[in-house]
């Protein structure tokens, strides 16, 4: 593996072999950010929820006639906080739209992370729904990939559950 990665190339890899994991799982799985109705700002998939458009999650499943919503992200590590917490984020957009999509559907937003490999320790897949988000982060900023400041959504990596997901290749990414 090279030190330095795409890492749009390896989240769409997880987003992609989550969507297929919960396919052998016998859901009902639309890649909604595959979908041509998306935001020309971020390439983030749309939806309307109580009359206004959201930035959805990457994936909605149905399974027993119970719908959820998978916003699927991957780090090479968790970021460090000044007491030395580890810790999460998203846009402060996204977790808006995504707390609304949860509250306005009363379906559940699950995000499921996938933290990639580093010496000598596997990559792992944490998951955690949009409430608990919501309940134990803080509003801040941090810096996206590009190197500009973003408002974000800060919560504690501690929340997060570690679940069984499938492995990620990260050759040739």
């Amino acid at each position: 593996m090279s030190d330095f990665i795409n890492e749009d190339a390896v989240w769409r890899r997880c987003e992609f072999a989550w969507s297929a994991s919960l396919v052998s799982q016998q859901y009902t799985v639309t890649k909604l950010a595959d979908i041509g109705q998306n935001d020309p700002r971020t390439r983030a998939p749309l939806m309307v929820v109580n009359g206004i458009s959201r930035r959805a999650p990457d994936i909605q499943t149905v399974k027993h006639g119970r719908t959820e919503f998978w916003e699927v992200k991957f780090r090479t590590r968790a970021d460090v906080d000044l007491n030395g917490a580890r810790e999460y984020w998203v846009s402060y957009d996204s977790f808006r739209d995504y707390l609304a999509i949860a509250e306005g559907t009363g379906c559940p937003v699950y995000v499921v992370l996938y933290e990639g490999p580093r010496a000598g320790v596997q990559g792992m897949w944490y998951l955690t729904d949009i409430h608990k988000i919501r309940d134990s982060g803080r509003e801040g900023a941090k810096f996206a990939s590009g190197g500009e400041e973003v408002a974000a959504w800060i919560w504690p990596k501690s929340i997060m559950e570690v679940i069984d997901g499938p492995e990620i290749d990260y050759a040739n990414a």
